[in-house]
């Protein structure tokens, strides 16, 4: 009696879930399919960050893109919904995912997009929708875009302060807001030749999406802000919904159900801290190399180029491109698995001429080796950002991307009239001629200025060299185009500074073809680290308590000794002034909400 009562509940387990995959198999049969939600809010970033359960979570750019093509390939999938929120993201990530959202619609299902209030940015990804949706009370906030400069030549003055400069043309512009008060006819010149290039990219873009004639786009768009009656009458959307409202009629009449988890790659749960955990990811080796097989090395290069090595300050990453941590980085590429190509992924305004030689030198010795570079640029890849590209085998950039700004800029402030306001006095001795030509107490002589102008005009000479032998022009013209003048993507392509307009994945496709592989795997880097990882080097003592970096023109020495004779908020003052102006001065803003290109 016992073995047959074992046997009826081996018999009932067995059964269960039989029956319970029937019972999902008939009710997947009753859903004409799955349609997933994908919601565009907060950051969307080119790397993620471990440590993003201390703050606001970001949207990783290639997962998502990965997620719009799987959901276009995927044949459970029958349409698409995506809620444009308040992302906070560059002009050239936006027109990348624009891209691939206007690719899923090749696929032949519906896009419905959704939106409560767009900028420019996010009415472009919302335009792409075979539906395009806002409440009643939405507004699309489109009265037009602009650059705007700050010029701090006069704050300077008022301590006793001026910018001693030196640059290599007209266009470099990048410390003009210290000497100038108003806009030079150079940077009027280049910014609005940036701008109408952007405009009338977002227009096209647009016009395309909506299925309307440029013109027409031309009209309407730039006359916002725009309520939902307005839009709706002028075509720019398609339907006046609440969000909630228009998810049930569409799913009621449809059969469809929705799919709000729906990504590329499965969803990582969140690490549990406990003891075991915690020690064994401590103990855990960390540099586990690659498996050897084939690969396409993705190596992103974001944020200011600096010499030496950077703080290792996990709650800042991806914010520098120190020479010394590249360089290792690269030899790891090279070292860790059969790397086949390298597709640079580079987000950078520039910084040091010296660490951005030193980058484009390793990465041409690589492809000595055999290993094509396909660089595919993100939002800025501009000065130091184009020199480490200048020499890939082909570049790849977005039509918003701003790139170029091919020249050298140097110099110091002078503090010598502040010191004399408030009474301080600064003495110095020296042995050699031109032992002070850093000293902030002083501008710089007849012979210093000589000096600073050829060092400016022998590193432009050597940048220019560099980018006619890269992208195989005459150093007359690339001079042409240099003198720091800053292109957009679509400039940049008909003058040759860049090969082909696209995003990450059309330079992995380049380099996919380049190599013969369509097939091969790609591995990241730098490789995410884990949650412990970051926690060892806080605990390790290795991680910066996060000091104040000046900006190239004001040395540490400068900022201590202004810290001690100048009020705080004078300092400040000073201070917020190098860091808004440390990358590029222009700012891109869709009024009323602003977008740094950095």
């Amino acid at each position: 009696m016992k073995t047959k009562l074992f046997l009826m509940w081996l018999l009932i387990l067995a059964v269960v879930p039989v029956c319970a995959a029937e019972e999902g198999s008939a009710s997947e049969e009753e859903s004409a399919g799955k349609v997933p939600i994908i919601v565009l809010d907060g950051p969307i970033t080119e790397v993620s960050n471990p440590l993003a359960l201390f703050g606001e979570q970001s949207t990783v750019l290639r997962d998502l893109t990965a997620t719009i093509d799987k959901a276009a390939e995927d044949d459970e999938v029958v349409g698409m919904i995506l809620k444009v929120g308040r992302p906070s993201v560059g002009l050239a990530q936006v027109t990348e995912i624009r891209d691939h959202l206007m690719k899923f619609r090749e696929s032949g299902k519906p896009l419905i997009t959704w939106f409560d209030a767009a900028t420019p940015g996010g009415y472009l990804l919302a335009s792409t929708g075979t539906q395009v949706v806002m409440p009643e009370v939405g507004m699309l906030m489109t009265p037009g875009i602009s650059i705007q400069m700050y010029y701090f030549k006069d704050l300077l003055a008022k301590v006793g302060a001026e910018a001693e400069v030196v640059n290599s043309g007209k266009f470099k512009t990048a410390m003009e807001p210290f000497t100038h008060n108003t806009m030079s006819e150079g940077n009027r010149i280049q910014l609005g030749e940036i701008l109408d290039d952007i405009a009338e990219a977002i227009v096209e873009d647009v016009a395309e999406g909506r299925g309307m004639d440029m013109g027409d786009v031309r009209d309407v768009l730039w006359t916002g802000p725009l309520e939902s009656q307005w839009a709706l009458d002028k075509g720019l959307i398609t339907d006046i919904a609440y969000y909630q409202d228009f998810l049930d009629q569409y799913a009621e009449e449809n059969g469809i159900e929705y799919d709000d988890e729906y990504r590329a790659k499965p969803k990582k749960e969140k690490e549990s801290i406990n003891l075991f955990t915690l020690f064994s990811n401590m103990n855990a080796d960390s540099d586990k190399k690659s498996d050897g097989k084939e690969r396409i090395a993705l190596v992103y290069a974001l944020g200011a180029i600096i010499d030496g090595r950077a703080d290792e300050n996990p709650f800042q990453q991806g914010e520098q491109i120190a020479s010394e941590d590249f360089l290792d980085l690269l030899d790891d590429v090279m070292d860790e698995g059969d790397t086949k190509a390298i597709v640079l992924r580079v987000d950078s305004p520039g910084g040091s001429a010296i660490a951005s030689d030193r980058i484009w030198n390793r990465l041409e010795q690589i492809q000595a080796q055999g290993v094509p570079v396909v660089v595919s640029m993100g939002s800025v890849a501009a000065s130091g950002g184009y020199y480490i590209s200048m020499g890939a085998d082909k570049i790849v950039a977005e039509p918003t991307t701003l790139t170029g700004s091919i020249g050298v800029v140097g110099g110091k402030f002078s503090f010598g009239g502040t010191y004399e306001k408030i009474g301080v006095s600064k003495q110095m001795l020296s042995v050699g001629q031109n032992a002070t030509i850093w000293d902030e107490a002083e501008p710089w002589d007849e012979n210093e200025r000589e000096i600073m102008n050829h060092m400016i005009d022998t590193t432009y000479d050597t940048f220019t060299r560099k980018v006619a032998d890269g992208r195989g022009m005459t150093q007359d013209r690339v001079k042409e185009l240099g003198q720091g003048r800053v292109w957009s993507g679509i400039d940049a392509k008909d003058n040759g500074l860049i090969d082909e307009l696209g995003g990450t994945e059309e330079a992995i496709a380049i380099a996919r073809d380049m190599i013969g592989n369509p097939d091969i795997s790609i591995v990241q880097y730098p490789r995410e680290k884990t949650f412990f990882e970051l926690l060892e080097e806080v605990m390790g003592g290795d991680v910066s308590a996060g000091a104040i970096v000046p900006n190239a023109l004001m040395t540490p020495d400068m900022v201590q000794t202004l810290q001690a004779v100048l009020p705080p908020e004078q300092v400040q003052t000073l201070m917020d002034a190098m860091t808004l102006m440390k990358d590029e001065p222009a700012i891109l803003t869709w009024n009323p909400i602003n977008f740094n290109f950095r």
